[in-house]
């Protein structure tokens, strides 16, 4: 294997791609519920099972994209036409998502369901392929990781941009005017997203190639994808972005009624991200030492630890920043990381079965994102209804107690819940044989006029 095959420019506009779809997704999963609560005007209660009907639709929507994915041959590769072909109208969805038209109370919950779900369909088409291309832009796992790391370096950034600016730009653009002030914020992040999408396909190269180009059908791509490290991987990823999406949402709720505090609000989005950042920068360093499943099982560990103090530090300030530090710089390791991984159950899989299907596999990895956005969403929204949170008033006790275990106590419990399924994947200690292995196929399928890596 070519130790270094991806040159950096490629390596940032690949990273650029997934910060042009946090600038969407970060605004969703961090001001969505605030938006329709607060701003549309719509009950806590009615918006949780849109968000669990989202979640129906993925389980059939995502899968199929996968299969579609593998099943695409273009001179651009498998992957990066999606970004030519879908960004836009992705783009168009998100602004609608964020527009508040003039309705009855019915007609509002209509036009989530429309939005909202036709906006989490189209979400796979542009981010699957960030995830999916990893494995055909290098076959060295090293590399890999360096890439992945290069990638949510950049994801973060774009998480920082949203966290840092979003309030301030609701403001600057809408003044009073809140509802003008989301779809303004919108469409100026959707269409910094575009270019950055666009800007991906052009720069980027899809190298590996499968020993075998066939389309495989339908039934063996399923079948050979079930087993332990993909489910644990795609189970990780639920419940990473379940809880964090749930801390998120809950974290402008909390700061405004729980600590009489709106002004920190950005600060405690923006400071912990920029603590994650430096860990993601660390993580090939430490994964190299370590592996990434030991390394990753470290950085969980550590965020249990800053998550423990977070649910002990009341109204204590700097106890407060100072334990959701700690757990963000511990999250930073399984987040640099889990890209890595995935293009490495590509490899185990294609080795265990012989079928190299990374857009299904990838499509667990989206699956993931989106189940995990979407059950934190209707967890936090239904939260808020247990503890009968109104709108613009001063919360009664039930509703703190309902802010305050959506913002500290989900995280730690969730975290706990990954230190113990991190210890059952294994493909780490495997990597050496499936390397091996898938080499010398390689080398056996390699004819006149063709080459598997280019």
């Amino acid at each position: 294997m070519e130790k270094n095959q991806v040159p950096w420019l490629e390596r940032i506009s690949y990273g650029l791609s997934d910060t042009g779809f946090n600038l969407m997704f970060t605004m969703m999963s961090t001001y969505l519920l605030y938006f329709y609560t607060d701003v549309f005007g719509v009950a806590a209660a009615l918006i949780a099972p849109v968000f669990l009907a989202g979640r129906i639709i993925d389980g059939f929507t995502d899968p199929f994209e996968g299969i579609l994915m593998d099943r695409v041959h273009t001179r651009w590769g498998r992957s990066r036409p999606f970004w030519l072909w879908f960004s836009i109208p992705w783009a168009i969805l998100a602004v609608l998502v964020f527009s508040a038209p003039d309705l009855p109370d019915s007609g509002k919950i209509v036009y989530i369901y429309i939005t909202y779900l036709a906006f989490n369909a189209a979400l796979s088409l542009v981010s699957l392929p960030i995830s999916a291309i990893l494995p055909s832009l290098t076959s060295n796992t090293q590399e890999r990781t360096v890439i992945n790391v290069v990638r949510m370096v950049f994801n973060v950034l774009g998480n920082l941009i949203v966290v840092a600016v979003t309030l301030s730009l609701v403001q600057a653009l809408g003044g009073s005017n809140l509802r003008q002030g989301y779809l303004l914020t919108a469409i100026l992040f959707s269409s910094i997203a575009v270019l950055l999408f666009m800007n991906a396909f052009a720069r980027t190269r899809e190298r590996v190639r499968p020993v075998e180009e066939k389309p495989v059908p339908v039934k063996t791509a399923l079948k050979s994808v079930l087993n332990l490290p993909w489910f644990l991987l795609m189970i990780l990823v639920i419940i990473v972005n379940l809880s964090l999406t749930i801390k998120n949402m809950s974290t402008i709720y909390y700061m405004e009624y729980n600590l009489n505090r709106p002004d920190l609000t950005s600060a405690m989005l923006t400071v912990p991200n920029l603590v994650l950042l430096v860990a993601i920068v660390l993580s090939p360093f430490i994964s190299k030492r370590m592996g990434k499943r030991n390394a990753s099982l470290l950085g969980v560990g550590i965020g249990i630890a800053g998550s423990a103090v977070v649910a002990f530090s009341g109204d204590n300030i700097p106890l407060l920043f100072g334990g959701t530090m700690i757990t963000f710089l511990g999250l930073g390791l399984p987040a640099g990381l889990l890209g890595a991984m995935f293009a490495d159950t590509v490899d185990f899989i294609e080795w265990k079965t012989g079928v190299r299907s990374q857009g299904l596999i990838y499509s667990a990895s989206s699956i993931g994102i989106k189940i995990g956005q979407g059950l934190g969403g209707a967890l936090g929204a239904g939260l808020l209804a247990l503890g009968n949170y109104v709108p613009n008033v001063t919360q009664a006790a039930s509703s703190l107690a309902a802010i305050q275990f959506s913002f500290a106590w989900v995280i730690l419990i969730s975290l706990a819940l990954l230190e113990i399924l991190l210890i059952f994947y294994n493909v780490d200690r495997l990597y050496p044989q499936i390397t091996t292995g898938l080499e010398e196929r390689r080398s056996r399928a390699e004819a006149p006029g063709q080459v598997s890596v280019k």
